[in-house]
């Protein structure tokens, strides 16, 4: 990374400023020690400008809050996240900063007006609504006590009041001391509504006896007759009310069609402006002149310098200095390849790479989506994953980042259905007395490696595989080590276990365990090497190098996870295929189970309805049809529907459990194990100076995009 400094007559800055934000490819830079001499701000009115610009972009998020309360609702739930995203891209030209502003205060004068008039009164209304629904909610609670509501208040000679309580004997209580008289009222569960008659001159007092004894008061004002009279009223001002809300939002609906694009154009070119006269007001100059800071990739120099001296004019003074890579000052530039870019959150989500740090996005790509394939290992487990991704895929915004989770969905879904096809799992692993579902279609699948019934293969892959991973952990940092000139770090942290590991292969694989058989003169080299290795532990750690020993070695055998949670996986299906297949022999004796499954089935389906829940009533009448099916004595049916209801969600619920476990412990594996050897993620992301549209495309005068 190189910070660069360009020197520009003023007449230049507002073309060079431009040019570098449409080119998009460097960041601004706070000023530093070589501008100290410069203390004045080279403004030149972009304060005033840039005030403009903030108000116009203010007044029109008001007029499109306005227009939001007319736009179509979206699909919420599942359906909203795998739905495709409308895309706007409204085409608009390049002009001065003046002209939108211009065009703002015609739009203020003229439709962004009526929109906010009719935002008002839409407003007012909704108030409106609000009060008479609070009012109604107090007067539904009094209709027990069945009081004439026009009594309530102040009278000449006694007060009335009404309000809720959960305790109302302990309110009776408080107001035993006092000449009143109340009635009491069910209003709830553990709720209760009061009507209290108290003496004018003991209001006071009475009034802190409710309050005390956990008496509510409710507002209940204007209202005349019984509560039914005074709720009928109510109701048909609400209807009234409501009515009128519609109309108005009918009204919006007309003027956003026809203008909630111009608009949205109109806040995201402000909102670009308000960019880039953000970094005109922090600029430093002398009076003829300003200067402009920036970090650019070193690769990228050369191009940015050609921006400076096209939009210039040539008129320019240009530096750059590749800054050590010890400095912590500099932001780092995540440079992938394309593959790999979406992996990138899940770096970042540890921590961005410091400015001369290895970034292990290309490394933890392609091992995230092989150890997630190793745990969660059922082909059609990896299909369901496959599709989750394509789905979610369609449904998010095409912007930077917002497709990066459902790739890596679809990665992972293709690993799992490749490893799932070398494990035979198809909705469970083959097995000769519980068939998955390609055995109970009559084909049985291949298995290249069983981890049901010989789980040592798997294991003794992890641990090789973790080994692997582990020591390229190491050499990762022993070359940053060594990049960074730190030769004891290298040798105490890197090289200490380069000697140990296979000093402990030789003496506890063979002398110990006796696997294999090694010469006299290897057995001693590796006493020899244990001794130099733990000697440059102890050099590193002092005391506490022990505590290093067991940590590299519960690091290895973490890597133990990726049998344990596949045989989690592969259990837990065998597990329901084999409920699935008692269900699927069971006899019915009787019309208890169809009794049984009618009455709960029929209470869900009712709970569902009456709670709006559409999940919760399909699930009822599922399970009041197949308790039909069993009281008409179809008892082979029945099961035969219960056990596939019962097969179908049993393994979408699995998938999704599985799924979370093998995404969850796959993190855990670089972030814990991998990343603990080299990888500290201290560093600041590069955030390049460019423009962002989402709503607009930027036409030039002949009708074609417009280039940087």
């Amino acid at each position: 990374m190189s910070s660069v400094t360009v020197v520009l007559p003023e007449e230049e800055r507002d073309r060079v400023v431009l040019g570098i934000h449409r080119w998009g490819k460097a960041e601004v830079r706070d000023k530093e020690g070589d501008l100290a001499g410069l203390d004045r701000k080279a403004d030149r009115g972009v304060a005033s400008l840039l005030q403009r610009c903030e108000d116009s972009i203010s007044y029109l998020s008001s007029v499109l809050g306005v227009c939001s309360l007319a736009a179509p609702k979206a699909p919420g739930g599942v359906v909203g996240l795998i739905t495709p995203k409308k895309s706007i891209s409204i085409p608009v030209r390049e002009r001065s900063l003046e002209d939108v502003i211009g065009e703002v205060e015609e739009i203020r004068e003229g439709v962004g007006g009526e929109i906010e008039r009719l935002g008002r009164r839409h407003s007012s209304i909704s108030q409106s609504i609000l009060v008479l629904e609070t009012k109604r909610y107090a007067v539904e609670m009094t209709r027990e006590l069945g009081i004439d509501l026009s009594m309530v208040g102040r009278g000449v000679y006694a007060d009335v009041v009404l309000g809720t309580t959960s305790d109302p004997w302990r309110v009776a209580e408080a107001l035993s001391p006092y000449r009143t008289v109340h009635a009491i009222a069910p209003a709830g569960k553990d709720k209760y509504v009061m009507a209290v008659v108290m003496l004018r001159r003991e209001e006071d007092r009475v009034s802190s006896a409710l309050r005390s004894a956990g008496f509510f008061p409710l507002e209940i004002r204007g209202c005349i007759g019984p509560p039914d009279r005074e709720l009928a009223r109510i109701d048909e001002s609400l209807a009234v009310l409501r009515k009128t809300r519609e109309e108005v939002v009918g009204e919006i609906r007309e003027l956003r069609e026809r203008h909630v694009e111009r608009l949205m154009a109109l806040r995201e070119e402000l909102s670009i402006e308000r960019e880039r006269l953000k970094v005109m007001r922090e600029m430093e100059g002398t009076e003829r002149t300003v200067v402009l800071s920036f970090w650019c990739p070193t690769r990228l120099v050369g191009e940015m310098e050609g921006v400076v001296a096209r939009w210039s004019g040539g008129r320019y003074l240009f530096h750059s200095e590749e800054r050590d890579r010890e400095d912590e000052s500099v932001p780092s530039a995540m440079e992938n390849p394309r593959w790999a870019r979406p992996f990138q959150g899940l770096t970042t989500m540890f921590g961005p790479p410091g400015y001369g740090e290895i970034d292990p996005t290309k490394i933890i790509a392609p091992v995230f989506v092989i150890f997630f394939g190793l745990m969660l290992g059922d082909a059609l487990y990896g299909a369901l994953v496959l599709l989750t991704g394509i789905l979610v895929y369609r449904g998010a915004p095409k912007r930077e980042g917002a497709r990066d989770f459902p790739l890596i969905l679809i990665a992972s879904g293709v690993s799992t259905i490749f490893f799932g096809i070398i494990q035979g799992g198809y909705f469970g692993p083959v097995t000769e007395t519980q068939p998955n579902i390609l055995m109970l279609a009559g084909f049985t699948p291949p298995v290249f490696m069983d981890t049901l019934k010989d789980p040592i293969t798997l294991l003794v892959i992890a641990l090789v595989v973790g080994l692997a991973y582990l020591n390229l952990g190491l050499l990762l940092a022993g070359i940053q080590n060594l990049v960074h000139r730190r030769g004891m770090a290298f040798l105490t942290q890197q090289v200490s276990w380069w000697l140990l590991q296979p000093a402990a292969i030789v003496l506890l694989g063979g002398g110990l365990f006796g696997w294999w058989d090694f010469s006299p003169l290897v057995v001693r080299a590796s006493y020899l090497m244990t001794l130099v290795g733990l000697a440059l532990l102890i050099v590193d750690k002092k005391g506490l190098f022990f505590f290093d020993l067991t940590g590299f070695i519960g690091s290895f055998l973490s890597f133990a996870r990726l049998l344990a949670l596949g045989l989690a996986t592969a259990g837990i299906a065998l597990t329901i295929n084999v409920i699935v297949s008692m269900l699927q022999g069971a006899a019915v004796d009787g019309q208890t189970p169809g009794l049984l499954f009618l009455g709960v089935g029929g209470a869900l389906t009712a709970l569902g309805v009456w709670k709006g829940k559409r999940i919760l009533a399909l699930g009822g009448g599922v399970s009041a049809a197949l308790g039909v099916l069993s009281l008409l004595s179809l008892s082979s049916l029945f099961f035969i529907a219960l056990g596939a209801v019962v097969y179908l969600f049993a393994h979408l619920i699995n998938t999704g459990l599985q799924a979370l476990g093998a995404f969850v412990h796959s993190l855990r594996l670089q972030y814990v194990e991998f990343f603990g050897l080299f990888y500290e993620g201290s560093g600041r992301l590069f955030k390049p100076f460019r423009e962002e549209r989402r709503h607009t495309v930027l036409v030039a005068a002949g009708g074609r995009v417009g280039a940087w």
